[in-house]
This record gives structure tokens, C-alpha cells and sequence, in this order.
């Protein structure tokens, strides 16, 4: 019949509707029109596979939606995870090992703070220990924070200033290869080392923001650095070029006078020469 959910998202907007629930987006056109729903006012529930909430962001845009169509109509990416419930029939307290804890994210000395059961299995669950299972819902809230990372706007917009005004083609054309290469997935900092130009510890201090999650920290205290750099590096080099500049400006003030007196000398010799 050719029904499919792009062909019925088409026909259910020309009912008006207020909420629009899509089973499944799979393809690019079923995305494109739960797109278009949302744009002009509708809320628009539906699916898609993803491993996590900031997953559905990146499985849309891998589809081919424009990474701004997606700032603009997504609002909430709710992930969920179904897991197995300790049977409450048979379930006891117990001390976890360390190697439990830190599969788990924990230090040894949290370990305390947290109460943990297993089940010693029963009729109920069957010897199995468990019984039925619960969601472990992952909610992502598109804030203009995260909008601005997946549009890449702030972060690209300074490098490509940046490159413009270098006043170094060198420069310029690095700066241009680590956008591209920052648009592709790859991190700030391998995409600076790739280039080969950039100083190892304006690379160390933007891996180290990156990894912890304070990139804007990290870059100001590099901006700081290098301008503490500069500073010292004029100092010292002004400090060198005075006394030079000195001796060059005397020499040239000789160098003039000798110009301007010589060939009065000259001239008072002849007048003198030519009496005798």
C-alpha cells in the first residue's frame, strides 16, 4: 500500500493535530518530516535506536537532519535501560569486593556508604536470584549551553576569527585544518597536534580541559600564559635593543656631523693653502 510513517505524518498534519506520536524514526524522510512537525508547533513523541540520550542528537544528524534543524525542534532525549531487580524474597546484605566496586564507578571508600543486596535465590525467582526488572531512565534537556556545542558556534566561530587575523598563512591554514577536523569528531587538542605547529603545552592544557570538562578554564589560563610569554619576551628584548639602538643612533649622528664639518675643513684647508 505504500504506507509508510513519512506518508502518514502528511496526511495526520492536515487534521491540525496538537500531539503526534511517530513510532519509529528509521530513515531520513520519516526524520525530516518529524522535523518539520516540530518546527511548526506540534509536540512530536517517537523513537530511534541510540545508546544513550546524547546519542538520539547524534543518530539525527547522522541521518542527514542539519545539525541546527536539530537545536531547533528537539527539545528532550529521554534514554532508558531495563535492568533486573534483586528478588525481594531472598535478597540479602552483603559487602561488595573491590573489583565489584570499581566496575560499579566506586572507590573502595565508598563502598560504605551504600547498602547492597544480592539474591540468594528462592522458589519465587526461580533460583535465579532476580525478579522482574526497572527502567534506568537518562534524560538530556537541549539548554542553549548544549545547543551551542552541537552547533560547534562559539568554539569554531573564535578559531576561524582567529586564523583570519593570524596575519601567518601557516597559521591560518592549520587553524582551518583543525576545524575540519573538529567538525569530523576529533578532539581540539589531537586536531592542534596533528598540525604540527602549536606548542606541546598549549596542547597539554586544552587535553587536560577537555578531559575534565573545563575547556573555557583552561584556555584562559593558557591565554594568560602565553601573554605572561610575550610580555617577558619584550622586556628582555627591549632590554637588549636599547643599548643597541643607543650606539646606533650615536653612529648615525656622527656619521652626519662628519658630513655636514668635513668639507668645511676641507674647504678652510684650500683657502689657507692657497694664501701661502
Amino acid at each position: 500500500m505504500g504506507l509508510t510513517f513519512a506518508n502518514g505524518l502528511r496526511h495526520i498534519l492536515r487534521q491540525d493535530p496538537d500531539i503526534i506520536m511517530v513510532g519509529e524514526i528509521r530513515d531520513l524522510e520519516t526524520a525530516e518530516m518529524a522535523i518539520r512537525s516540530a518546527l511548526t508547533g506540534h509536540l512530536v513523541l517517537s523513537t530511534l535506536h541510540a545508546n544513550d540520550a546524547v546519542g538520539t542528537v547524534i543518530r539525527l544528524i547522522n541521518m542527514g537532519i542539519e545539525p541546527f534543524l536539530v537545536c531547533s525542534s528537539l527539545s528532550l532525549a529521554v534514554a532508558q535501560r531495563l535492568v533486573r531487580v534483586v528478588c525481594p524474597s531472598c535478597r540479602e546484605p552483603f559487602v561488595p569486593s573491590q573489583e565489584l566496586l570499581a566496575s560499579l564507578g566506586l572507590r573502595p571508600d565508598e563502598g560504605g556508604e551504600v547498602l547492597f543486596y544480592r539474591g540468594t535465590g528462592c522458589r519465587r525467582c526461580k533460583n535465579t536470584g532476580y525478579y522482574g526488572r526497572t527502567a534506568i531512565i537518562e534524560m538530556l534537556e537541549m539548554r542553549q549551553e548544549i545547543r551551542d556545542l552541537v552547533l560547534g558556534r562559539a568554539l569554531l566561530e573564535a578559531l576561524r576569527l582567529v586564523s583570519q587575523t593570524s596575519g601567518n598563512r601557516v597559521v591560518e591554514r592549520a587553524i582551518l585544518n583543525s576545524i575540519d577536523a573538529i567538525r569530523n569528531g576529533s578532539s581540539i587538542a589531537d586536531s592542534f597536534r596533528a598540525e604540527g605547529i602549536f606548542p606541546e603545552t598549549l596542547i597539554q592544557l586544552i587535553y587536560s580541559g577537555e578531559e575534565a570538562g573545563e575547556l573555557e578554564r583552561m584556555l584562559n589560563k593558557g591565554a594568560d600564559f602565553y601573554e605572561q610569554q610575550v610580555e617577558a619576551s619584550t622586556t628582555t628584548l627591549t632590554s637588549v635593543l636599547e643599548p643597541l639602538l643607543i650606539i646606533l643612533v650615536g653612529g648615525l649622528v656622527g656619521i652626519i656631523l662628519i658630513c655636514l664639518f668635513l668639507p668645511i675643513f676641507n674647504l678652510g684647508k684650500a683657502i689657507r693653502g692657497g694664501r701661502m
